[in-house]
């Protein structure tokens, strides 16, 4: 029973259209798709390193043991060799000493499980800073008026009241008047984050994530040199009359075909990302230095003079028009409207 709630609760948390809206479209590129497929892709290569890390190439009749051989080589990390003769297959050239040869030490498929783990967690880090701001308002708002749709007219007046009289509270207005700038900053966040990401990226493959896909959609080997199937693994070991001994394994990391292809999808992800993110960033910063176009987050600029809301105000009710439907929202603000009306016809007989 608890493992089915969590799974419900993990599928309603990704679903494409939440109950409450409280954020922006925008965002939840950053937390649900990539971070949810960040997740799918750490469980598909820890599974896969799980049940076949490496495989490496000894010759029985040698006497070592296979078992060892391929956790040492896991271990200790295995290399390709690059080099410009373009006759000899990659990383299985034996001309170390070769001035044009150059050994490159693979050791990312260790810690890619890990590293898609802790970027899906980094791209959750905004989500949690705006929820713990934001406090549940629209879902408080939201669930308080759910279904009035089939509700008759009088009774579903009653039901709203409540919430109008939370929006048009002074003490509410005084505390949320940080709730527009606050927003702003947790989507700068998510461009910063989006940055750092393709900067870890491109650290962890030493420096070939930015360039991984152009040069793969103009038809270069590029997958094959960053991801390799094959590689060698130089073993050490003490002979009989204990002198050191090197040998050399031919290895198969069939893991890498399947890491290739997620890197390629994470390009495309962290490109739609930074584009997304830097939009909304320029968007959000535009209005926050413009108060006439902060009002526009509403959209009913009638409405919005009349009651002399602040952008913050305005935000707000963005998030509880989407979080609601259209009947019982028209409902809200003709009963604000009239409440309003009330408070400004009693403050001028006073």
């Amino acid at each position: 029973m608890r493992f089915n709630d969590l799974f419900s609760s993990v599928v309603k948390y990704f679903k494409p259209i939440p109950e409450h809206r409280d954020d922006f479209g925008v965002s939840a590129i950053h937390y649900k798709l990539i971070s949810g497929l960040l997740i799918a892709c750490s469980l598909m290569t820890g599974l896969t390193a799980w049940y076949s890390q490496i495989e490496c190439q000894v010759d029985p009749r040698a006497g070592y043991d296979t078992s060892l051989i391929k956790h040492w080589c896991y271990a200790q990390s295995t290399f390709v060799i690059e080099t410009t003769n373009s006759s000899k297959p990659f990383g299985l050239v034996n001309t170390h000493a070769h001035s044009t040869n150059e050994v490159v030490h693979l050791m990312y498929y260790r810690w890619v499980t890990l590293a898609f783990f802790v970027q899906a967690v980094c791209f959750q880090i905004p989500r949690i800073v705006w929820k713990s701001i934001e406090n549940g308002r629209v879902r408080r708002m939201a669930d308080f008026v759910k279904g009035l749709e089939f509700v008759p007219a009088i009774d579903r007046v009653k039901k709203i009241e409540p919430v109008v009289d939370y929006f048009l509270q002074t003490t509410r207005r005084h505390e949320d008047r940080k709730y527009f700038s606050y927003c702003v900053v947790c989507q700068m966040f998510y461009l910063i984050i989006t940055i750092a990401q393709i900067h870890f990226a491109e650290a962890f493959l030493n420096g070939q994530f930015v360039s991984l896909v152009p040069l793969w959609l103009l038809g270069k080997p590029v997958l094959d040199s960053v991801f390799p199937t094959q590689a060698k693994c130089l073993y050490r070991t003490y002979g009989a009359g204990g002198s050191l001994q090197r040998l050399d394994f031919l290895c198969v990391l069939a893991m890498n075909v399947l890491i290739s292809k997620i890197y390629v999808l994470m390009w495309f992800l962290l490109a739609l990302a930074l584009v997304a993110s830097t939009y909304q960033t320029f968007y959000l910063t535009a209005l926050y230095f413009s108060t006439k176009r902060q009002r526009n987050l509403f959209g009913d600029m009638r409405f919005v003079e009349r009651l002399s809301l602040t952008p913050a105000d305005c935000l707000l009710l963005r998030f509880f028009r989407g979080s609601v439907d259209s009947v019982t929202f028209e409902e809200f603000k003709e009963v604000t409207l009239r409440k309003f009306r009330e408070a400004t016809a009693v403050e001028v007989g006073l």
